[in-house]
């Protein structure tokens, strides 16, 4: 039996059995999910007897670190991973939490997995290296690398995206790295401000502007950047790694391209469209993480509420906050199903190309409000949470305080509120799904529901713009709402 630690009232118990909720969704949404239902129960016993002691304590005591130089005086930028973070890795990739899309063809026990780890930090490890995997498994280069990437051979390798700049987050048309041809391959210059899984990372998508192209974000292009050059020296430097509130057993730096050699990704002009697709993979794991995290501070807070007396008797028995407890649950049960419906929509086409199919742009529409709300609950309930510890919630010593620390990293990785509302504009009023989901509803949704979500639909078709933008953030939360409403009364 495995020895609970001081830390958590949570560690030794199987956070998959524990989980009220996950079951049932996964089993409506998933048709393999027999097939796959023992690895949950054996992944859930591994995270709650090993997995999250070891994430309180490589946290607090042995995150990643910069070695700069090595006893030579030779500039190595090697990123020190903690040997027992690089055990979780291992294990993780046993557990073939990235290998099994390109042996299935389904994404559904990926985003499985990650709900359960839902670590901000170590899951961003592998929630990017799932994105170049895919990426270079659909369009190239480096095919053959695919089976280490995706952790289904060893030797394991894994992938980052370095997008961000210091002038360009969402807006990648203000990037300035520049790409220019050399023979068969090219050279890219330029500065990366947020770079997570540096150092770790084998592969990296890299986004830049062809030398003398115009700054227009359909001249984007996308390239694969190894960590080392041909011959066998750094491709690039790591100027420094960035302290963070949360998730900081992923590595975040600052990297310099300097000539840096690159492979370019599939069509060099449709650039734009697999950038975007590829976040479309880390949003969803933001989705499923942000709810994980949440449901482990429930738990969490429900285990000290049924053993902490006040007045007489259980915390949890006090009338308040038991209806408290009955409605967190509720969010819970909410977003969980919201990023998991996202999720299998995405499983029915994420092995379409550009130009995309009807199918893929609903996926995106709910990946957009998914990404949106389940951010927005995790806070709130994780906030909650700490509440009910009371005092000792905001310890550091206790892991409560943890999973809000990482919950707040998930309202912005992969696009702030204010870029899913326009990106949920863009999917309505341009590429027309809305009309879709107005579909799905009419079959599920009550009558009052489907009336607003055809009024909200209408008007970001054919509202005005400046109008729709003003007020799209209030309803990418309202349809938000509105489906969860409608998925929810087929599990009733």
């Amino acid at each position: 039996m495995a020895t609970k630690a001081a830390f958590s009232l949570l560690t030794g118990n199987n956070i998959y059995e524990e989980d009220p909720i996950i079951e049932p969704i996964l089993k409506h949404l998933w048709e393999d999910y027999t097939d796959h239902e023992q690895e949950l129960v054996e992944f859930g016993k591994w995270a709650g007897d090993e997995l999250i002691p070891a994430l309180w304590h490589l946290d607090n005591h042995a995150p990643p670190q910069h070695l700069y130089f090595d006893p030579l005086g030779e500039r190595v930028d090697q990123i020190w991973i903690s040997p027992l973070q690089r055990d979780l890795m291992n294990k993780l990739n046993e557990f073939g939490i990235n290998s099994d899309p390109h042996s299935s063809d389904s994404l559904i026990y990926h985003y499985a997995l990650g709900y359960l780890l839902s670590d901000a930090g170590l899951y961003c490890i592998f929630t990017l290296t799932n994105q170049v995997a895919i990426i270079l498994s659909k369009y190239g280069p480096f095919k053959e690398e695919v089976p280490y990437i995706s952790g289904a051979q060893k030797p394991y390798k894994y992938g980052a995206t370095f997008y961000t700049e210091v002038t360009s987050g969402s807006d990648l048309s203000r990037n300035q790295t520049i790409a220019r041809k050399d023979g068969s391959k090219w050279l890219l210059t330029g500065e990366k401000y947020f770079t997570s899984n540096v150092g770790i990372a084998d592969y990296a998508l890299v986004t830049a502007f062809e030398e003398g192209s115009e700054r227009h974000i359909k001249n984007l292009r996308l390239f694969v950047v190894p960590r080392h050059r041909e011959d066998g020296s750094p491709n690039y430097v790591i100027r420094r790694l960035k302290p963070k509130i949360g998730s900081r057993l992923v590595p975040t730096g600052e990297v310099e391209l300097k000539d840096s050699e690159a492979y370019p990704v599939g069509d060099l002009s449709l650039g734009i469209y697999y950038t975007v697709e590829s976040l479309m993979y880390a949003r969803l794991s933001n989705s499923v993480a942000s709810m994980g995290l949440a449901m482990k501070a429930y738990l969490e807070a429900k285990k000290f509420a049924e053993q902490r007396v006040t007045f007489g008797k259980p915390i949890i028995k006090h009338t308040l906050l038991a209806a408290e407890f009955e409605e967190y649950l509720d969010k819970l049960r909410r977003g969980v199903l919201l990023g998991f419906l996202a999720v299998a929509e995405m499983d029915k086409c994420w092995q379409v190309k550009p130009p995309y199919n009807e199918q893929y742009l609903y996926a995106r529409l709910l990946t957009h409000i998914a990404k949106n709300r389940t951010a927005e609950l995790a806070i709130d309930i994780t906030q909650w949470a700490i509440e009910v510890f009371g005092g000792i919630g905001v310890l550091s010593e206790f892991i409560i305080e943890r999973w809000h620390r990482e919950a707040q990293v998930t309202i912005i990785w992969e696009g702030t509120a204010h870029i899913h509302a326009l990106e949920m504009i863009e999917t309505i009023r341009k590429k027309q799904a809305g009309r879709l989901l107005i579909e799905r509803l009419k079959d599920i949704a009550n009558s009052e529901d489907l009336a607003r979500a055809e009024k909200i639909i209408s008007f970001i078709e054919s509202g005005e713009a400046e109008d729709v933008i003003r007020k799209s953030r209030h309803l990418l939360r309202e349809l938000a709402i509105i489906i969860e409403n409608a998925y929810l009364g087929q599990f009733s």
